[in-house]
């Protein structure tokens, strides 16, 4: 997925940041000097009921609670998709990326309550190494994401998935 030229054929005002590369949201919040909880932070999670995989986004500073993702879908058990299946689903993206549009990959995206209370969202764009800011209402026009709480507060011991 080329995300800016998706954004700019849709019109949508975004900035790009380039960073050092980063494999987790809560590195790349450090990078931008922007708080964990300003960062949302696509998971791919695959429905055991077939080939199905949904993209949930958490706030960089929470953990996707599967139980509460599985009750969204109705009792489906759920796991975390495994790399060579985001490899899979997520072409054009740098491996091990999941981008925050599902749907321009045939996929439902459910967005945590507490991320679309954003004005504004920050999350990693195509690579490890670009990050895109939007309103999270021009995201919304374009996504029409599920909102649901599907987020999971982990306490600082704990690391967030």
């Amino acid at each position: 997925m080329n995300l800016t030229n998706f954004l700019d054929q849709n019109g949508i005002t975004y900035r790009t940041y380039y960073h050092d590369k980063t494999y987790d949201a809560q590195h790349m919040a450090q990078l931008l000097h922007v708080s964990g909880r300003k960062i949302a932070k696509a998971v791919l999670i695959r429905d055991s009921k077939g080939p199905n995989f949904i993209v949930v986004v958490v706030p960089a500073t929470n953990r996707v609670d599967l139980q509460r993702v599985a009750a969204v879908l109705r009792g489906t058990d759920v796991r975390l998709a495994t790399e060579p299946e985001i490899r899979e689903c997520c072409g054009g993206c740098e491996s091990g990326v999941v981008p925050l549009f599902g749907s321009h990959y045939g996929l439902q995206t459910i967005i945590d309550e507490s991320v679309s209370k954003q004005d504004e969202l920050v999350f990693q764009g195509s690579t490890h190494a670009d990050s895109v800011s939007m309103r999270f209402a021009d995201f919304y026009l374009l996504e029409h994401p599920r909102i649901a709480t599907i987020a999971e507060q982990h306490d600082e011991t704990t690391l967030a998935l």
